[in-house]
């Protein structure tokens, strides 16, 4: 977890090298649901520790609450601040695409973390630092056919999946991966 708190951190830092002239560089972040599990409570404290140890970097630390509009209004008050970099754990990867194209537009180099945004956003993203969902969903498909397969069901054995927050390309696609994974691993 500090490691990805870092790596978003230094991705920031080497993204705005040219900026170094000032002393202090702002960077925003603005996350999908502070609070709601544990991982992203330890990466909110992750960053922040990361930032406090840099006497060069000024932290703007927001939390979405899982809502796609304050999301979007925290983006353009980052924007409106002109920090030197925004990180955004987005609410919904289609719908922060606007917020993401402003702040290109208004040359803040945005670092998507976590989630990725959709594919149509990824020219006005800097980076992205996150896991591979899809791999992460076809994996779960294998597991779970192989868990089957152990305990001798793997004929008769029904699946339900239950995806997370609509819109939130992590749930879409880790969905994705196990979809596509679970004829193969079941036939298999």
């Amino acid at each position: 977890m500090k490691t990805t708190a870092k790596l978003a951190l230094a991705c920031s830092t080497a993204l705005i090298g040219a900026a170094a002239s000032a002393d202090t560089m702002n960077i925003g972040i603005t996350q999908n649901n502070v609070g709601v599990d544990s991982y992203q409570t330890t990466y909110e404290r992750a960053f922040i520790a990361a930032a406090e140890a840099n006497p060069d970097v000024n932290a703007v630390v927001l939390d979405a609450g899982g809502d796609v509009a304050r999301q979007l209004a925290q983006m353009d008050d980052l924007i409106q601040q002109e920090v030197d970099a925004i990180i955004i754990w987005p609410t919904n990867g289609e719908a922060v695409i606007p917020a993401v194209r402003r702040a290109a537009q208004a040359d803040i180099p945005v670092i998507v973390t976590n989630s990725n945004i959709a594919e149509s956003g990824f020219d006005f993203v800097a980076s992205f630092s996150g896991p591979d969902n899809i791999t992460q969903g076809s994996r779960s498909a294998e597991i779970m056919c192989d868990k089957f397969t152990d305990m001798g069901i793997e004929d008769e054995a029904r699946v339900v999946q239950i995806s997370g927050q609509p819109g939130y390309t992590t749930a879409i696609e880790r969905a994705k991966g196990f979809e596509d994974r679970l004829p193969k691993s079941a036939l298999t």
